[in-house]
């Protein structure tokens, strides 16, 4: 049976015809993927030229041991209500920023056979105005175990002012100390074959209202790429401790302190 000519086509159409669907496919996928939130992390799967690589990144602050700048609006209120059983919803509550320092959790996952080689970090920090507020502390004292880095955002440049490199580094509320503590020399390279790589960053200020980002580049065979810590574009914000009034959980409500003063 014949076939018509204008059904039939040719091979350099067909050709064309499948790399605009499958280019209307990555783009479909690339919009999915930003719409979901899962940006940086989903382009690196779709990019990489050996097994999957790819990294969340997660503001965890300091746990019930956190300190919280509240501004001048939200004060009265604050006050007024009893000090919270739910401390991470009361550090996350629209308007709050960390006071002193902060803590950010790097996962970053891999294929079987995956080393990963960071190649340094760099900070970057905006110094803004303060407005009024005040401090609110939290009612115990944890710290966080794990890799990471610690970095003075006030210096300089900024610069790490400590790293670990193993497992036993401990994080205590503002910095890091540890028992057994292995410091990072870049290049620094990890495997991701048995498991992720979790890396805290953290950072301290006591004078500035800052807002920073970091950035970690990264190789791995023939791949190479940055981790971005930076909150989807918007940076992070920590408020120095300096002349502002403090309140802190007593018999049930809120105790006013001296007014703070900075660490040296």
């Amino acid at each position: 049976m014949a076939t018509d000519p204008s059904v039939r086509g040719n091979p350099t159409q067909g050709r064309r015809r499948k790399a605009l669907a499958a280019l209307a496919t990555l783009v479909a996928i690339l919009a999915v993927l930003a719409i979901s939130g899962l940006g940086a992390k989903g382009i690196d799967q779709l990019t990489g030229e050996g097994p999957p690589l790819s990294y969340t990144v997660e503001e965890t602050g300091h746990g019930c041991s956190s300190i919280v700048y509240l501004p001048a609006r939200l004060v009265p209120g604050t006050r007024r209500q009893l000090p919270p059983r739910d401390w991470t919803a009361f550090e996350r509550r629209p308007g709050a920023k960390f006071v002193g320092g902060d803590i950010v959790r790097v996962s970053v996952e891999g294929g079987s056979a995956r080393e990963l080689t960071l190649t340094g970090i760099r900070f970057s920090v905006e110094k803004r105005h303060r407005p009024g507020g005040a401090v609110f502390a939290g009612p115990c004292n944890e710290s966080v175990e794990g890799r990471g880095f610690l970095a003075d955002l006030e210096a300089q440049p900024p610069r790490l002012i400590a790293s670990s490199a193993s497992g036993e580094g401990l994080f205590s509320p503002i910095g890091l100390g540890a028992t057994s503590r292995r410091p990072v020399v870049f290049p620094w390279t990890v495997s991701l074959a048995r498991r992720p790589l979790r890396l805290f960053v953290v950072v301290e200020a006591h004078h500035c209202y800052c807002v920073w980002s970091a950035r970690i580049p990264w190789v791995s065979g023939d791949d190479r790429g940055v981790i971005k810590v930076d909150n989807g574009g918007r940076g992070y914000t920590v408020v120095g401790i300096e002349g502002l009034s403090s309140f802190a959980p007593l018999a049930g409500k809120w105790h006013q302190y001296r007014v703070a003063q900075a660490q040296n």
